[in-house]
């Protein structure tokens, strides 16, 4: 059986979890396809401005989740429908699939939900076509769609903020979070085995997220150096050449808090493990993997339609949001002072699962009654 994947270019939180799925299909000698949507629909267009706005908010965070709910409403659903089904696009998705012939497709942005369910329709092609809640807790307006097959989200509460906004309910179906590869299949480190092995001093850590683009205020570091907070803040991957010249001033001055620069890594299930919570933008995936790892999590940046996890982290006690640098800087001191805020038992009933393998098996459950039904 062969699955397509597609994802758009606006940020990590869709590519991953579409690289994630299709991962596991390979591993396990299925077929598959990972797709950028806009592609498939031979719309250059749409491709560039879903990558610029996203990285034009990231810069400009304050005033993204106004815009964004402002923007997401069912004008804006078929707006989107019209100007990419044209006829140019539905005869490039109809060669996309007639070279590929996927059994079923799954979108991990909510883009997939507005354009794929309508092309399928208007060619008559026979092919279910699945929609991931890459936001976990919520979905916006513009991408439910009664034509979707499936609308999977990791979450109880994901599934009924789709029900609320519309979204058929005989279509919702709770599936596992899709972890990358390695850190579903790699045994746990534990804190201090890994601290050993990345050589990272033994003080509180914290792993602090600049987002899939490197763009981020990194104002919170000098607070906690003002402070004179003794603790390692790790910051993954390639900083933006602006919060790259920032770092680098902070490095040569700080006395207290001690960064740990790896750049880009492949292990970040081992960094995840030395660190005692992570802190940052809410990007989804950074934030169900620190979950999955039992890392309570600061979100510094709350982006719309991410703004449910904040009262799901609270509810269970794991986490929290805070905007306010001065309050951020709060928290992580009360987290240090008070290290019993960090038990790992208050993850044992998010009611959340964690696991491409299992949703890879049901994706291959479903498209198989799917098709046996027709």
């Amino acid at each position: 059986m062969k699955g397509a994947f597609i994802y758009v270019n606006a940020g990590k939180g869709h590519y991953i979890p579409a690289k994630a799925l299709y991962d596991t299909f390979i591993t396990n000698g299925d077929d598959a396809v990972l797709e950028n949507l806009f592609v498939i629909f031979d719309s250059p267009f749409w491709d560039r401005h879903t990558e610029s706005n996203w990285q034009f908010f990231l810069k400009h965070g304050r005033i993204q989740p106004l815009a964004h709910r402002a923007a997401d409403n069912r004008l804006s659903f078929e707006f989107i429908k019209m100007m990419t089904l044209q006829e140019r696009h539905l005869t490039a998705f109809r060669t996309w699939y007639e070279k590929e012939k996927p059994d079923f497709m799954i979108s991990t942005n909510f883009l997939g939900g507005v354009l794929l369910p309508e092309a399928v329709r208007a060619l008559g092609i026979k092919c279910p076509v699945y929609q991931y809640a890459a936001d976990i807790f919520d979905t916006p307006v513009i991408g439910i769609n009664d034509n979707i097959d499936i609308f999977f989200a990791p979450s109880v509460i994901g599934l009924e903020n789709a029900a609320k906004k519309g979204q058929r309910r005989t279509s919702l179906c709770l599936c596992p979070f899709p972890l990358q590869y390695r850190m579903e299949h790699e045994k746990p480190l534990g804190k201090d085995e890994a601290r050993k092995k990345l050589n990272i001093d033994d003080r509180f850590t914290m792993l602090f997220s600049l987002g899939g683009e490197g763009i981020a205020d990194i104002s919170l570091l000098p607070e906690l150096e003002g402070r004179h907070i003794d603790m390692n803040a790790i910051v993954l991957g390639k900083p933006a050449t602006e919060t790259s010249r920032l770092l680098d001033e902070f490095e040569n001055y700080a006395e207290h808090v001690g960064l740990v620069r790896p750049g880009f890594v492949n292990n970040v299930n081992e960094y995840l493990a030395s660190a005692d919570m992570t802190v940052g933008k809410a990007g989804a995936n950074s934030v169900m993997e620190s979950l999955y790892m039992k890392r309570p999590t600061l979100i510094t940046q709350l982006l719309y339609p991410f703004e449910e996890a904040k009262n799901f982290l609270e509810s269970h006690g794991i986490g929290c949001a805070e905007n306010s640098v001065r309050r951020q800087a709060d928290i992580i001191e009360e987290t240090i002072a008070h290290p019993e805020r960090m038990d790992e038992r208050a993850f044992d009933d998010i009611g959340i699962t964690f696991s491409s393998e299992d949703f890879r098996k049901l994706l291959l459950e479903k498209t198989v009654r799917w098709h046996e039904s027709r």
